[in-house]
């Protein structure tokens, strides 16, 4: 028997423990990093960038082809920290699976664009927030000017971020960047951050089906898709991209669904 507990303890406390009568007791976190899943929650600061670099960099020696889900709800945070992720995200091997739950606010949306393309997603009642950066500055007028210069310099680097994720022009960016913008999973779709979001359904079985079920295989969803509207192309471009098989996450095929346990199976139906 297996059983999951719920806590919010730091990376170093993550552990397997062992328990009477022949159960395991496993920490949420460890569990879903098991199933190679990362959950970035909160502000973006360097304790939580150090935890993320280390589950990715962990996660690539385990096996450097096998696709890592990030589950990102977060309202933004320190820009240094965001982009030591960042860089991380692109060092690595794997393809990165980048889901917004909740919110993916300021640094937390750039996260979520740097995604593998084609497998970035958000859930249907996420909200979505790109701006420039910000920052303040005391002391003399020269430090106050040197840090001014700093915050264009790190604008500009953003902005070409989000250009190169999201293939739109730089001028357009820079427009939407100009001042804060939420949009809906739909909305963003416009600018091409995140794929179309995800009907609810699926996105229900995305993040509970792991949580719910007793075996400890690793269930994956085989989306046999014959096209799939291509979100990367060009405004008025609405050519189909023929995609034989999209591993899409967690989920479970239909076969897996009559075997599984009933408790998990009313959850799902409902």
């Amino acid at each position: 028997m297996y059983v999951l507990r719920l806590s919010m303890r730091s990376a170093s406390e993550h552990s397997l423990c062992a328990e009477g009568r022949g159960e395991r007791a496993y920490d949420i976190y460890s569990r879903l990093l098991r199933e190679r899943i990362i959950c970035m929650m909160g502000p973006i600061d360097d304790s939580l960038a150090s935890l993320v670099i280390a589950q990715l960099l962990f996660l690539q020696s385990e096996s450097n082809k096998k696709p890592i889900h990030m589950y990102i709800n977060s309202p933004g945070g320190s820009v240094t920290s965001g982009l030591a992720i960042y860089d991380t995200m692109q060092y690595i091997l794997n393809p990165i699976c980048t889901w917004c739950v909740g919110q993916a606010a300021s640094m937390g949306s750039l996260l979520l664009a740097a995604g593998t393309n084609g497998m970035r997603h958000s859930l249907p009642n996420s909200r979505i927030m790109i701006h420039q950066p910000s920052g303040g500055a005391r002391g003399q007028a020269t430090d106050i000017a040197i840090q001014a210069e700093e915050i264009l310099k790190l604008k500009k680097q953003i902005n070409e971020i989000y250009a190169k994720h999201t293939r739109q022009p730089l001028s357009l960016i820079e427009s939407v960047m100009e001042r804060d913008r939420y949009m809906s999973p739909t909305e963003a779709q416009a600018i091409t951050l995140p794929p179309s979001p995800l009907p609810a359904l699926l996105a229900s079985l995305c993040i509970f089906w792991m949580l719910l079920r007793e075996s400890e295989t690793p269930v994956h969803l085989e989306m046999k898709t014959k096209a799939v509207l291509n979100p990367l192309r060009a405004p008025g471009e609405h050519q189909a991209a023929d995609i034989s098989q999209e591993r899409i996450g967690l989920a479970p095929t239909m076969p897996e669904l009559e075997g599984a346990h009933p408790v998990a199976l009313e959850r799902i139906k409902a």
